[in-house]
C-alpha cells in the first residue's frame, strides 16, 4: 500500500511563515527573443561560471536575425548574470527543437528532433527525426547525426557516460528502424540510442508494449547503468498491467541496454512524467496527475512526485496543487532539498511555479516567478548556492521587465540576495575581431554612442526602445570601447574589447 500525501497549495502558502526555508530572491530575470514565439527548454551552468540555454525560436529579428526556416533549434551562452556571449540557430526549412544540452570538455552535446530536410539536416530520414549533435565552445556545429525512420521519432534527453559515450532517450514511431536485440512493440515505444563520443551509432533499442510508451528523462547511475522515466498506456509486453489511461513507467538498464528492473505506478486516469532526480539515496519521479481516485485529489492536474529506492521499489508518492491546474516540469537536488519548477494557474494568472521539498516530500517553500501574463518554467539547475531557471514568458511586468514577441525565452537567477543584471546592454561576441551585435532591452532609448579609450566618439546610432545593431569593427583599432545610452534619463553603459 502506498502512503499518499496531498498538500493543498493554499494551505502551504498560508503556513509558509512556519517553515524554515526562506523564499528565494529573484537576483535577475529577463526575456530573450524576437517578435515571434521563442522558448527555452533547458539550462545548465557551465564550467566557466556561465550558463548554456537551449530551446527553439520562430523569430527572425531581435536576437534572432538568422532564422534558417520556420522553427530553429536555439543555443544561447551567457555569463553568470545573463549577459549574452553568443547565440546560434541550428536547423533547416522545417521544425527543429533542441531539448537538452550537456557540457563536455571541448564543447556541448545536444539532442532534440527535426522535420527539416536541408541545411544542417540534409540527411533527414522521415517526417521527424531524433538527432544528436556536438558544437564547440563557441557554438559552431562540429557534427550532427539523425536517427529514426519514415514517421515521427524524437529524442528528449541525454547522458554522457564516463567513457564519453552518449545515450539519448525519447520515443520511436517508425517500425522499420533496425534495432539491437529488441523489437518495436506499439505505436510509440521508449527509444534508447547509444553513440560514441564522435557520434557513431553503437546500438538502439526499444522498450514498451502494444500501445504508446515514451520517455522524457534519463539518469546515469552506478557503473554507467541508466534509469529512464516516462509514461505508458500499454498493458502488455515489458510494461505489464496498467492502472489507468497513462501510468508512470520507470526502467533501469545497464550500459548495453539490458533491462535490470521495471516499475509501473499510476491511478485510474493520467500520470505523466517529465523528470527524474536523485536525492540522498532515493529517486524522485517528477510529473503530473489528474486521477480523481487519489486521496483528496483536487484540480485539473496536480503536481505529482513518486519516491523510489535504488531497486525501483515505491517508497511513497506525493501531490501538491490547488483547485486549478498545477504542473511540474523539472527538478534539481541541492544541499537544502529538492527544488521543482513548473507552472501554476492558482495565482490569478498562469505563473512559473517553484517549490522546495525535503526528502520526505514536505513543502519547505513555494513561490511564483513571472508577471501578469502566461509564464512557465521548463527547467531548473543549481550551482554554488544559486538556482537557474528557464522557460517561456509572455509578461512584461512583475519579475519580467520587457517582452519582445508572442512569447519569449525566460531566463532567471534566484539566490539569497538581489543582484544587478548587467544584461540591459548586451554585446556579443566579446571580445571580437570583426563584428559585434549590440542588444538593449530598455524603454526610452533614443541614441546609442560608442567611445574609444580616449573618450572620442566613434559612432552614434539612432534607436527606438528595443534596439539591436550589428557593427563591422574589423577596421577599428584594437582596444577597449564603451557603449553608452540614456533610458528615461538613466545613464547605461558597458564595454567591449576589439582584438
Amino acid at each position: 500500500m502506498i502512503r499518499f500525501k496531498t498538500i493543498l497549495l493554499t494551505l502551504f502558502l498560508a503556513l509558509a511563515v512556519n517553515v524554515s526555508a526562506q523564499e528565494k530572491q529573484v537576483a535577475w530575470a529577463q526575456n530573450l527573443g524576437g517578435s515571434d514565439k521563442d522558448e527555452a527548454m533547458c539550462i545548465e551552468p557551465t564550467k566557466d561560471g556561465g550558463l548554456i540555454v537551449a530551446g527553439y525560436s520562430y523569430s527572425n529579428d531581435g536576437l534572432l536575425s538568422a532564422n534558417n526556416g520556420w522553427q530553429d533549434g536555439w543555443l544561447v551562452k551567457t555569463n553568470n548574470e545573463g549577459y549574452i556571449e553568443w547565440q546560434k540557430n541550428i536547423g533547416g526549412n522545417g521544425a527543429d527543437v533542441i531539448e537538452e544540452v550537456v557540457e563536455v570538455a571541448d564543447g556541448y552535446i545536444i539532442c532534440g528532433w527535426s522535420s527539416s530536410a536541408d541545411n544542417q539536416f540534409i540527411q533527414s530520414k522521415g517526417l521527424e527525426d531524433g538527432f544528436v549533435a556536438k558544437v564547440n565552445t563557441s557554438g559552431e556545429l562540429l557534427w550532427k547525426k539523425s536517427f529514426g525512420g519514415k514517421l515521427m521519432d524524437k529524442l528528449f534527453d541525454l547522458e554522457v557516460l564516463d567513457n564519453g559515450n552518449i545515450v539519448a532517450v525519447g520515443y520511436l514511431m517508425s517500425p522499420e528502424v533496425t534495432l539491437n536485440n529488441s523489437t518495436h512493440q506499439g505505436l510509440l515505444d521508449i527509444w534508447v540510442v547509444k553513440l560514441t563520443s564522435s557520434g557513431q551509432l553503437l546500438w538502439q533499442k526499444c522498450f514498451g508494449g502494444s500501445d504508446d510508451d515514451f520517455a522524457y528523462n534519463i539518469q546515469k547511475t552506478d557503473n554507467n547503468n541508466l534509469i529512464i522515466a516516462g509514461s505508458s498506456d500499454s498493458m502488455d509486453g515489458l510494461v505489464g498491467s496498467t492502472a489507468g489511461e497513462w501510468d508512470c513507467w520507470v526502467i533501469k538498464i545497464d550500459a548495453e541496454g539490458q533491462l535490470l528492473w521495471s516499475q509501473k505506478i499510476g491511478y485510474e486516469a493520467n500520470e505523466i512524467v517529465n523528470d527524474l532526480v536523485k536525492y540522498n539515496n532515493a529517486y524522485y519521479v517528477i510529473g503530473a496527475s489528474n486521477s480523481s481516485s487519489r486521496i483528496d485529489a483536487h484540480g485539473n492536474y496536480d503536481a505529482w512526485i513518486v519516491q523510489l529506492d535504488p531497486s525501483g521499489n515505491i517508497i511513497n508518492d506525493y501531490s501538491y496543487g490547488s483547485a486549478e491546474q498545477d504542473l511540474v516540469n523539472s527538478a534539481t537536488a541541492t544541499p537544502d532539498g529538492i527544488f521543482i519548477s513548473g507552472e501554476s494557474a492558482s495565482n490569478d494568472a498562469n505563473d512559473g511555479w517553484l517549490i522546495q521539498i525535503d526528502g520526505n516530500g514536505s513543502i519547505l517553500q513555494s513561490q511564483y516567478i513571472g508577471g501578469s501574463d502566461y509564464d512557465i518554467l521548463n527547467d531548473i539547475s543549481f550551482k554554488d548556492g544559486a538556482l537557474y531557471l528557464t522557460g517561456s514568458s509572455h509578461s512584461s511586468d512583475g519579475d519580467m521587465s520587457q517582452n519582445f514577441g508572442s512569447g519569449d525565452a525566460l531566463l532567471a537567477k534566484l539566490g539569497t540576495e538581489k543582484t544587478e543584471n548587467t544584461s540591459s546592454i548586451q554585446v556579443f561576441p566579446n571580445p571580437s575581431s570583426d563584428q559585434i551585435t549590440i542588444v538593449l532591452n530598455k524603454i526610452g532609448i533614443e541614441q546609442v554612442t560608442i567611445y574609444n579609450a580616449m573618450g572620442q566618439v566613434i559612432t552614434s546610432i539612432p534607436a527606438n526602445n528595443f534596439f539591436q545593431e550589428q557593427l563591422d569593427i574589423s577596421s577599428w583599432a584594437n582596444g577597449i570601447y564603451t557603449i553608452e545610452t540614456l533610458s528615461n534619463n538613466e545613464l547605461i553603459r558597458t564595454q567591449f574589447v576589439k582584438i
